[in-house]
């Protein structure tokens, strides 16, 4: 390993977490047909994107002249990086700059049920905005979107 430019020795013990540290897998997640009704009625969409305007931008942490649609609200929520996260901005679609939910929505209907989209983001880390590039099936976007209502 180097470390300040200079070569160091390191030693690494493997070994393997005890039974009462591992986590029980994850839950099969349910996918739903589009084509099917869901039976459920929502009046409060679970994703809800507004386009960017510099008093919001300012109120997010981002420059002024930042554009994209902000994420508002995001019910099922990941901390996980390679997903959308609640205040992330999506800047492109497919690499289509998207700067209003129905420019969002028209790129992604361009896209079969589980095809995965190219999301460009950009989100606030320690502080500083980053871009960053996600990957997300319109199937995961609609899960969110009761589909793709926002």
């Amino acid at each position: 390993m180097l470390r300040a430019g200079k070569q160091q020795a390191l030693t690494v013990i493997l070994s393997e977490k005890p039974d009462s540290e591992k986590r029980s897998p994850a839950p099969p997640v349910q996918r739903r047909d589009p084509a099917q009704p869901t039976g459920r009625r929502s009046t409060s969409p679970t994703l809800s994107v507004r386009p960017m305007s510099a008093r919001m931008a300012a109120q997010a942490g981002y420059v002024p002249g930042q554009t994209g649609v902000l994420v508002t609200s995001l019910t099922i929520s990941s901390t996980a990086e390679d997903s959308l996260q609640l205040y992330d901005v999506i800047e492109e679609a497919a690499r289509v700059p998207v700067s209003s939910q129905e420019e969002l929505k028209s790129v992604l209907h361009q896209y079969e049920w589980d095809e995965p989209v190219l999301l460009k983001i950009r989100r606030i880390e320690n502080g500083t905005p980053r871009s960053r590039l996600i990957f997300s099936s319109t199937q995961a976007l609609s899960e969110q979107a009761d589909p793709l209502a926002f």
